[in-house]
């Protein structure tokens, strides 16, 4: 059972509130499917109202047995004028697979501008194997009315269902503002006042800061995997990467109940949500793997560095740590993380995360961290940090970062890297790190321990026993993955 040590007369058993204010948010669809194994998406499928946007379309093979895609074989998106106007598709298609080609396809509009069509111009057959996948990149202007609308897909290998063909809703919204108060990690920028208007949802920016920010309550344990390692939230449920047994846990965030467990590489390690797929950084076998959010798919692995290790999503690309090549890689078209760009960081990096503008990186060899423009990964500078820095989150100002070496973390401001307090977590080796809107949270030998994010102040711990892995925030609750018991705490 879990003991709580309060730091300060009537702490009691109950964990401090995090924000009183609720951010509303919308769970992206699952993947359209149709009835051979063949899917399709679009991501992302969130657009701000009136706005020039850019998203990718994919179809992948999701069956057995496969498809066989013959010359002249046609794929039609059909868009709805309440999502916004197509601008143009960019060519060529991108190909995922060791048999078919980018040259096998062609992608064009249709008439009147409302149809993407990819067309397969081979003259030869090919197999459209399992786990192969193709996309295309489309540029269009989102609709000024707010609102939700589907896109139509249609092909030979489609069919009718109750009239309907297969189709994947997208969203048009106006992102909200949150309210004026006390002063804390800032939100979306809005003018000072007394709280207005729930916002609409959440846009990809507040996926990859890991926005879910509410209170915090007492909570349970659940079983999962060997080795838990690393959580995410994607809004509705916590997947967690267990590395002992290959795999990838799905619970449901409000009870615990487990939703799937999923086989990915071998040793996964970091975790991160895009807003549409999971993304699974693979250490033993040097790949990442990317699974359907909502129902689990295993989309084709991608190869990068070697030791993959930490992810953080920038809101347009996925961002990787190679813990054995001093690198991280970037991976953009996250439709299928095609176009992959590597960049120089310090020995050793673990810990990776993004700050609204930048990529900072936790060097565990040479006891800095590394920022780099999330734009174009220009180095924006290397700052000191304590002994072996491991996990590293951001609290919308600050950088906090696990000195597993030195038993402390390190605050640093985001905009310049000054170093803002060491501060001692009181345990050995800290680890993970998580933000829950107010205070952070670090694990360490067999104790979480909250600091007050303001000032580095202690003010509670929780005993776990046992290795302990990273954290993640639901809104409601900090997750903790318990390596050596193969489950994770909900506290």
């Amino acid at each position: 059972m879990n003991v709580l040590r309060s730091l300060r007369p009537g702490f009691g058993a109950m964990l401090l509130a995090a924000l009183a204010h609720a951010v509303p948010f919308v769970t992206p669809r699952a993947l359209a499917q149709t009835n051979v194994g063949i899917a399709f998406n679009i991501t992302p499928n969130i657009f701000t109202a009136g706005q020039p946007a850019s998203a990718v379309l994919s179809v992948s093979s999701t069956g057995l047995p496969s498809p066989v895609l013959q010359p002249g074989d046609t794929f039609y998106f059909g868009f709805s004028s309440s999502i916004g106007a197509l601008n143009s598709v960019v060519t060529p298609v991108m190909v995922n697979s060791s048999m078919l080609k980018a040259t096998d396809f062609s992608a064009a509009l249709g008439p009147g501008n409302t149809q993407v069509i990819v067309t397969y111009i081979n003259t030869t057959g090919k197999t459209f194997g399992y786990g192969d996948a193709f996309s295309v990149k489309i540029n269009l202007t989102a609709s000024a009315q707010t609102g939700s609308s589907d896109i139509s897909f249609n092909s030979r290998f489609t069919h009718v269902v109750n009239g309907l063909s297969p189709y994947a809703t997208v969203s048009i919204v106006n992102f909200g503002t949150g309210p004026a108060g006390a002063p804390g990690p800032p939100g979306p920028a809005g003018p000072p006042g007394p709280q207005g208007p729930a916002g609409a949802t959440f846009n990809p920016l507040n996926i990859a800061l890991l926005r879910w920010y509410q209170t915090v309550s007492p909570g349970n344990n659940f079983t999962v995997g060997q080795s838990p390692t690393e959580i995410a939230f994607d809004g509705a449920s916590m997947w967690v990467t267990n590395a002992g047994s290959n795999s990838v846990t799905r619970l449901q965030a409000n009870d615990g109940t487990v939703l799937g467990t999923h086989l990915v590489g071998a040793g996964p390690a970091g975790i991160a949500y895009d807003g549409a797929t999971i993304w699974v950084a693979n250490t033993g076998d040097s790949t990442v793997t990317r699974l359907s959010a909502n129902i689990g798919g295993v989309y084709p692995i991608i190869k990068v560095g070697t030791a993959p290790s930490g992810l953080a999503f920038d809101g347009a690309n996925m961002w990787v740590t190679n813990t054995a090549d001093n690198t991280v890689t970037r991976l953009s078209e996250l439709g299928i993380g095609a176009i992959k760009t590597t960049f120089p960081v310090g020995s050793f990096p673990l810990g990776i995360a993004f700050d609204g503008t930048n990529i900072w990186v936790a060097n565990g060899h040479d006891n800095t961290v590394t920022r780099l423009r999330a734009s174009d990964g220009t180095n924006q500078g290397t700052f000191a940090v304590g002994i072996g820095p491991n996990h590293i989150a951001f609290d919308g100002t600050n950088m906090w970062v696990t000195n597993t070496g030195s038993g402390t973390v390190t605050k640093l401001r985001a905009s310049d890297g000054a170093v803002q307090g060491t501060f001692p977590v009181g345990f050995p080796n800290p680890i993970g790190i998580a933000f829950d809107g107010a205070n952070m949270w670090v694990t360490a030998d067999g104790v979480v321990v909250k600091l007050r994010a303001s000032d580095g102040a202690t003010l509670a711990t929780v005993d776990l026993a046992g290795t302990l892995g990273g954290l993640a925030f639901d809104g409601a609750n900090m997750w903790v993955a318990e390596v050596t018991f193969g489950a994770v705490a909900k506290l």
